[in-house]
């Protein structure tokens, strides 16, 4: 390359930015793609709201490699795009077909943003958190009847495994009842075997062979025995603690409880005194008083007439 055609693409380079901002800037691309129809679209919650549709048929679908694409209503990803304003405050709204009830061309003149007033918006949303409430309880009943009923057919489920093992176990256990048959059995056909050559019999080469389900059924035994003897000990010594009770409550003098309808025992009325006078019984007359004794004197009486006189003894001349 010569210098003269080096020096003329330098300068073209150093040119082409000036140029680029004299250049006047390339139009945006619009996303009005239809005729533009003002629509009404009523959602599946009731409310109601007017925009356009720039989209021939209005459902589109978002491609990731070509972008928003004309589609039906019932292809998967179908969606409203509801353009609502103008220039710069111009918004879209992207509604999916399951949002959707039904869709109309709008009134003339008529322009529903899809909020109303106040007073209408609260009664509104008053309804709709009660449809909540009640969607929620419908889910919550089907939740809770859903989880009972798998509870129930879980809980058969392992009943009927628990009495089929039981009963599984209890055969095994009448077939080889311990303790003739036990861990030291096994060991025992095994030192047979090894050192002295003797084979074992069909009975114990079965018993070997599902020795560990009847070590198990045998656990399971003894654990229940163990448990029924505990529930034996704890009712006799109840029925023993209470019997001492009751024999201490007997030692101690405590009074019997009168049973109903019987007569509660009368008190034991004090009998008079034998100085005091008994009271008059009807009309008997009243007895006559004692006669009054005579003062008593210290000088002893004189002797009747003759009985202290001499006698005569014929002595006397």
């Amino acid at each position: 390359m010569s210098r003269t055609a080096a020096f003329v693409l330098a300068v073209f380079l150093c040119a082409a930015p000036v140029l680029a901002q004299d250049a006047p800037a390339p139009a945006a691309k619009s996303d009005e793609g239809g005729s533009g129809d003002v629509v009404r679209v009523t959602l599946i919650n009731g409310r109601t709201m007017d925009g356009t549709l720039r989209a021939e048929g209005g459902w589109e679908r978002l491609d990731p490699k070509s972008g928003w694409t004309k589609c039906g209503k019932d292809e998967a990803g179908a969606s409203l795009r509801l353009w609502r304003g103008s220039g710069e405050n111009a918004s879209c709204m992207t509604l999916g077909a399951a949002e959707v009830k039904s869709l109309e061309k709008a009134p003339s003149g008529s322009v529903n943003t899809g909020v109303a007033d106040a007073e209408t918006e609260a009664k509104r949303s008053a309804e709709a958190a009660k449809s909540r409430a009640a969607r929620d309880a419908r889910f919550a009943a089907a939740a809770a009847a859903a989880k009972q009923k798998h509870d129930d057919e879980a809980a058969r489920k392992k009943a009927k495994e628990d009495a089929e093992r039981a009963k599984a176990e209890a055969a095994l256990l009448a077939k080889f009842p311990p303790p003739e048959w036990s861990a030291e059995r096994v060991k025992e056909i095994e030192r047979r075997q090894l050192l002295m050559d003797l084979m074992p019999t069909p009975a114990e080469r079965e018993f070997v062979a599902v020795f560990p389900a009847w070590a198990r059924a045998a656990a399971a035994a003894e654990a229940k025995a163990a448990a029924e003897k505990r529930a034996a000990e704890d009712a006799q010594a109840d029925a023993e603690r209470r019997a001492a009770d009751e024999k201490a409550k007997a030692e101690k003098g405590a009074p019997a409880e009168t049973g109903a309808g019987e007569p509660a025992p009368e008190e034991a009325k004090p009998e008079p005194a034998k100085d005091e006078e008994k009271p008059a019984q009807g009309d008997a007359p009243a007895p006559a008083p004692a006669p009054a004794e005579e003062p008593k004197s210290d000088t002893p009486a004189p002797p009747p007439p003759g009985e202290n006189a001499p006698k005569d003894t014929g002595d006397a001349k």
